[in-house]
């Protein structure tokens, strides 16, 4: 037996689905179907997920939401620790700082013991110091810089994130602070194949695919369009590309004077071309035709509220605010020929006799 080779087993599994926020969504559903018992009856819940649709959905938004941190300005180490002399004094500190900062997935929390502009030695749980050099330090130069504050200054005692590039590589990092979010349904039947409702569950619980409100700009301009294709145009109804401008008295607030995105007008151009170049004075026209009241209650058939989209000019440009389900369920309507659909996360659910409930 002492012969024998341990074998650790990881604590985490890279290739198991990250379900956190979808849980917590079944969780409710069953807590509002069945009150308190649910949590005592020992209810067998079978969802739409799609296991690998919803881990390269996980990845994705990890990775999405990561390489636009690597953009970001460097803001600090998450923590300082004093660190003891003695050795046993140190490990103890070192531990206790790493416990309080645990890995967030590929995010390893770790701990400086030297620090300068070209090397950062540092050491995580398992005691085995590693050294971090050249590009991996190219992410926190900031905080390696003589010049660099007491709160981003890394130093030995900071508490910091990386990330492990190669096997003897690491590179610097932090914990983001954006959001994003994912949702994949069927556009039939309205099953969910995948749902990330965030990027880290632990940090905040806050699901942004169904509670968060967002202005969903030119995303928004194909329900305003089909909003006009009932009223009459046809995609060859020719349009004008031209500057607009409202005056104080006419917004009854402040003059307006939208304009495309890159600031360049085409003149008179099909409704067809105006939607694919995503036109902005087009789409004010085109609203115009329709009538702000009338294109308000025409999106709410796409499953939109109606007071998040006040009936004024601006609901051509995306003014409004979505929830990213909304957005899912909205262009279903359009996937699937016209018909509105409800979004379904649960297939069945059977108590613990095997008894089905739903």
């Amino acid at each position: 037996a002492k012969a024998e080779t341990l074998r650790l087993r990881p604590a985490v599994n890279p290739d198991r689905p990250q379900t956190d926020f979808v849980a917590e969504m079944v969780r409710q559903s069953m807590v509002a179907q069945y009150g308190d018992e649910a949590y005592t009856r020992g209810l067998v819940v079978k969802t739409t997920l799609d296991s690998k649709l919803q881990l390269a959905a996980y990845r994705s938004v990890r990775q999405g939401v990561l390489d636009y941190e690597r953009r970001q300005f460097y803001r600090g180490p998450e923590l300082f620790i004093d660190l003891p002399e003695d050795k046993a004094g140190r490990d103890d500190a070192i531990d206790d700082a790493l416990t309080d900062r645990p890995d967030n997935d590929d995010l390893l929390s770790a701990v400086v013991l030297e620090a300068s502009p070209r090397r950062v030695l540092a050491v995580r749980q398992d005691g085995e110091p590693f050294e971090i050099t050249g590009e991996g330090l190219k992410p926190a130069q900031s905080g390696l810089s003589e010049k660099a504050g007491p709160n981003i200054k890394i130093r030995p005692g900071a508490v910091i994130r990386v990330v492990q590039t190669g096997p003897k590589a690491w590179r610097i990092t932090q914990l983001p602070e954006v959001e994003s979010a994912f949702v994949a349904m069927d556009p039939r039947s309205g099953n969910i194949a995948a749902l990330i409702g965030g990027f880290d569950f632990q940090k905040s619980k806050f699901n942004h695919v169904t509670q968060a409100w967002r202005q969903p700009g030119s995303s928004f301009k194909p329900f305003i369009y089909s909003a006009a294709l009932e009223k009459g145009l046809t995609p060859m109804t020719v349009v004008n590309d031209a500057p607009l401008f409202y005056s104080a008295g006419e917004t009854g607030g402040k003059p307006w004077e939208p304009k495309n995105y890159d600031g360049q007008f085409e003149g008179p151009m099909s409704v067809r071309r105006a939607l694919a170049k995503s036109k902005n004075m087009v789409s004010i026209r085109v609203l115009q035709l329709v009538g702000t009241q009338s294109a308000q209650e025409w999106v709410t058939r796409f499953g939109f509220d109606a007071d998040k989209h006040p009936p004024y000019l601006t609901m051509a440009l995306g003014a409004g605010s979505v929830t990213p389900m909304q957005m899912a369920l909205g262009y279903a309507v359009f996937a699937n020929g016209g018909y509105r659909i409800a979004p379904n996360l649960i297939t069945r659910v059977s108590d613990h006799k095997g008894k089905v409930l739903y």
